[in-house]
């Protein structure tokens, strides 16, 4: 088991480290070239500047049981089908019964920015309950553990 991170738009890289740290699991951090990331736990992997590359370089390494946090349902449906377990920095977790609706949301809201100028576009916020984002993670690394 291995905990990977969205690193482009993660703001919970220091809580996620904190926790692996803990429980002794390899933590990695992908970022493409126009972000630089410190640390003094995880491995950091920068990957070349692109429309989604730092998700396709995720995707490749997940495996079953890992731990993904990312923001992006897109890259959660993907590590879901390789069973991996998917988490936004809100302590959201992504599951095979809730992502086609949040992919769905994600392609209405794209479509209708595409319609209209972004500025007029409100974001869609939805009401689905969440875990601390500390909480949401603990639990998954106890599931993890036990398979």
């Amino acid at each position: 088991m291995m905990i990977l991170i969205d690193g482009d738009a993660c703001s919970v890289i220091t809580k996620t480290e904190q926790l692996a740290k803990k429980y002794n699991i390899p933590c990695h951090i992908y970022c493409d070239t126009h972000r630089i990331l410190d640390s003094n736990y995880s491995e950091i992997h920068i990957v070349d500047h692109g429309r989604d590359s730092a998700d396709f370089a995720i995707v490749n390494k997940c495996g079953k049981n890992d731990i993904v946090i990312t923001n992006d349902s897109g890259l959660a449906a993907m590590v879901l089908a390789k069973q991996s377990i998917a988490i936004n920095s809100k302590g959201f977790e992504y599951t095979k019964q809730n992502i086609l609706s949040l992919l769905t949301s994600r392609h209405i809201r794209s479509h209708e920015v595409r319609k209209t100028n972004r500025n007029q576009v409100k974001t869609m916020r939805t009401n689905i309950p969440h875990n601390s984002y500390t909480t949401t993670l603990k639990d998954a690394i106890c599931r993890t553990e036990r398979n």
